[in-house]
């Protein structure tokens, strides 16, 4: 019941949560694993360097692993859709977690709302800092689970100058509520990010002659 009344006091609190964690497009714990989206070219619409990826640990080593999605979308498509793409964020390795804290920095350029999920993924509270630019978020569950899934989807607005080549990042933060490092509980209680074993690949939207939407899909669908 703990876990429980853990996660009903973060619910309450998110309005605080977001004014804790502002400082954290600043300051993430562990720079040196930190992404930092690429700055934009002067005059254009969009970022056109590569996204970059960087991890505490690789996939192969990592207990924990979580996936930004990499979006593939034509103007084309990105008309139709009315400049809203949609961005799965996944934990694909799962060596068992009871609590997550943990958040993601958008480009800031876009503005962001968090796209429901039912019977698709993890429970997840999630909370936006337009402001900021950063998506807070959490999970817990009294029972745990080992299991990959999708944590959570946003719905990304970008700009309506996108032209082609331009790239948005969406880059994983490793920062919890407090301001300290993320945290992915075992069911022990420790923290995976403790023993250096909690690995993440960013993503996000680039603008290309051919559309790539493709939705995660698990074994386990229910969860």
């Amino acid at each position: 019941m703990k876990i429980w009344k853990k996660m009903i006091l973060l619910c309450s609190a998110l309005g605080i949560a977001m004014n804790i964690v502002s400082c954290a497009k600043h300051s993430d714990t562990d720079s040196s694993s930190e992404t930092t989206a690429p700055e934009s070219i002067s005059g254009e619409s969009g970022t056109k360097a590569p996204i970059e990826t960087r991890s505490k640990a690789s996939k192969e080593d990592a207990d924990i692993y979580v996936t930004i999605q990499q979006v593939e979308i034509s103007l084309d498509d990105l008309k139709e859709r009315d400049y809203v793409v949609p961005v799965y964020i996944v934990l694909e390795k799962n060596a068992g977690i009871t609590y997550s804290e943990w958040g993601v920095h958008y480009d800031e350029r876009c503005t962001v709302e968090n796209g429901n999920v039912p019977t698709a993924g993890f429970s997840t509270v999630a909370s936006i800092n337009d402001e900021e630019h950063f998506v807070w978020s959490a999970w817990a569950s009294p029972d745990g689970a080992d299991y990959p899934g999708i944590l959570l989807k946003l719905d990304v607005t970008i700009p309506q100058n996108a032209a082609l080549g331009d790239t948005y990042p969406i880059t994983y933060a490793n920062v919890s509520l407090m301001n300290t490092s993320h945290i992915w509980n075992n069911f022990s209680g420790e923290n995976w990010a403790d023993t250096g074993k909690v690995g993440w690949e960013d993503g996000g939207i680039t603008i290309t002659e051919e559309s790539d939407l493709t939705v995660p899909t698990f074994e386990y669908q229910n969860f």
